[in-house]
């Protein structure tokens, strides 16, 4: 299926987000490279408004998502090395799964599962899931 005839785009990602040292201390802590981390009072692009937090983020291959399920266990996979590691996460950081879905084409999505393994460690490292669906048109 060509890139633009798609139903749907699914980003996924995880965040840690409301400490206050540095996101180059979850850096060392997890032995994780992020895709992103942003500063607090940090300006977000040239029109948008400020972050009120910090934040660290690793994204999921987008080209490499079939569908949330398979997105969620790329993410998971690449955190599982540190799972024993989360706990020493600065006091305050709260850790959200994200997954955002714009369904471009049609009455419907993609399926919305995430598999018992997935859902297991996630609850393990104390974890949310967010789950934003987005209902574009085409123009």
């Amino acid at each position: 299926m060509p890139e633009d005839s798609r139903p749907a785009e699914i980003h996924i990602s995880f965040h840690i987000r409301g400490f206050e040292d540095s996101p180059t201390v979850i850096t060392n802590i997890l032995g994780i490279k992020p895709t992103s981390v942003h500063a607090r009072g940090e300006r977000r692009g040239s029109k948008g408004g400020i972050y009120r937090e910090n934040v660290w983020a690793l994204d999921a291959d987008s080209s490499q998502i079939e569908d949330v399920e398979s997105g969620v266990r790329q993410l998971v996979k690449r955190l599982e090395i540190a799972k024993d590691k989360f706990v020493r996460l600065p006091q305050g950081s709260v850790l959200d799964l994200c997954c955002g879905i714009s369904i471009l084409d049609g009455p419907s999505g993609p399926p919305l599962t995430i598999d018992r393994h997935s859902t297991k460690f996630l609850g393990e490292i104390g974890a949310s899931i967010d789950i934003d669906i987005y209902c574009l048109e085409n123009d």
